[in-house]
C-alpha cells in the first residue's frame, strides 16, 4: 500500500547516481491512514531511502507538489549544485 512496507519498490536495486527526495507533510484525510507525516500517498519516514543524498521536507500534498514553486525551485537547486539550499526542513539520509 502507499507508504506501507514491502512492495514493488523494496524489490529494486540500490540508487545508483545522487538522488535527493522531496517529501510532503500536507497530507489530508489520506494522510490520517498512514503513520506519521505523510503527503496523503508517501510517509516522510519512507523518503529517505539508503542512497538517497538528502530529503527536503515541504508542507506540501503528493498530488499537487509538482506545482508547488517552493518543489520546483528546490528541485532546480538540487539539479544544478547537489543539494536543495534553506527552503524548509531537511537533513541528510542515513548510509
Amino acid at each position: 500500500g502507499a507508504g506501507g512496507g514491502g512492495g514493488c519498490p523494496t524489490l529494486l536495486p540500490a540508487i545508483g547516481c545522487e538522488c535527493g527526495v522531496i517529501a510532503g507533510t500536507m497530507g489530508g484525510a489520506l494522510g490520517l491512514l498512514l503513520p506519521g507525516k505523510s503527503d496523503g500517498k508517501v510517509t516522510v519516514a519512507r523518503a529517505g531511502e539508503e542512497g538517497v543524498k538528502e530529503v527536503l521536507v515541504l508542507p506540501v500534498n503528493h498530488t499537487w507538489m509538482m506545482r508547488d514553486k517552493r518543489v520546483i525551485s528546490a528541485a532546480a537547486r538540487f539539479l544544478e549544485t547537489g543539494r536543495f539550499g534553506e527552503t524548509g526542513e531537511k537533513w541528510k539520509s542515513p548510509q
